[in-house]
């Protein structure tokens, strides 16, 4: 079925599927969703040409098409999808040129799994309007948006959110700084099996081709030295000396352990 609307579709306790809903909630006295669900399950429908996506709660939403909303500016108060209490959000297709953001208020639990989000909104991805009082796991998407912020609003409650790394579409090469190809900031390289004492992991500080990267962990290397007796009076001072190959000038000592035992005493130290 296709649909079109002044006001848009409002469903409670109900499966909305297989449809076609196009310029829904048109009006510009009100900020109208294309469908509003409570305690619903939306699935397999193509969502398009609306003043705003979606405005959902208590609501399973999967393998949905979402294209363009009609919002032109962006903002805290500019939302294509306000989502609250306990939400599915899994395997759906977001293709939005227009300007909203993901709203969060009132989240008793959201599982937004699977899905694939190219937004436009250069503010926010996901604006936390509230605390969210649940669990919050957001993983295994590919995110595309300009924003610099991918998360904004309460941020004090950002240690609720459970996600992963390569949802917010960054890149991750794991044998070290790549020489050529388009990268972004927040994009890392891993060198897998580094020299001791060399670099092993960086980060992309300025987007570019391919982008100028940051040294960010060293592979430590590290010496022992051989066990000694040692007997120390009050105030007393000793000085126990082992080589470290590789070490090279102007290196700092990152930390040293030092072991004892009834019978001796051994230094361990990592330079980098």
């Amino acid at each position: 079925m296709a649909f079109f609307s002044a006001n848009g579709i409002d469903v409670q306790n109900t499966i909305i599927s297989d449809n076609i809903l196009e310029r829904c909630g048109l009006q510009e006295s009100g900020d109208y969703p294309a469908i509003s669900s409570t305690n619903a399950t939306i699935s397999a429908n193509r969502i398009s040409d609306s003043r705003t996506l979606l405005n959902a709660m208590d609501s399973i939403i999967n393998a949905n098409f979402f294209a363009s909303s009609l919002k032109k500016t962006a903002g805290e108060n500019i939302a294509d999808f306000k989502l609250g209490g306990s939400i599915n959000f899994i395997g759906n297709i977001i293709e939005n040129k227009g300007m909203g953001h993901i709203r969060l208020l009132d989240i008793s639990n959201l599982i937004f799994i699977g899905n694939q989000v190219e937004l436009s909104s250069p503010f926010s991805v996901f604006h936390l309007a509230s605390a969210p009082s649940g669990t919050v796991l957001i993983k295994n998407n590919h995110i595309q948006s300009p924003a610099k912020n991918v998360f904004t609003g309460m941020m004090t409650a950002a240690h609720m959110v459970d996600t992963d790394f390569s949802s917010f579409g960054n890149k991750v090469c794991l044998f070290g700084v790549p020489k050529y190809g388009e990268f972004k900031a927040g994009d890392r390289a891993i060198q897998r099996c580094p020299e001791p004492g060399m670099p092993s992991e960086w980060v992309c500080i300025e987007s570019g081709s391919p982008g100028i990267w940051s040294i960010e962990k060293f592979a430590n290397i590290s010496c022992r030295s051989t066990p000694q007796k040692i007997n120390l009076a009050p105030s007393e001072k000793a000085i126990i000396k082992s080589v470290a190959l590789g070490a090279k000038s102007g290196w700092a000592i990152n930390f040293v352990r030092v072991f004892t035992t009834s019978d001796a005493s051994l230094a361990e130290c990592f330079f980098r």
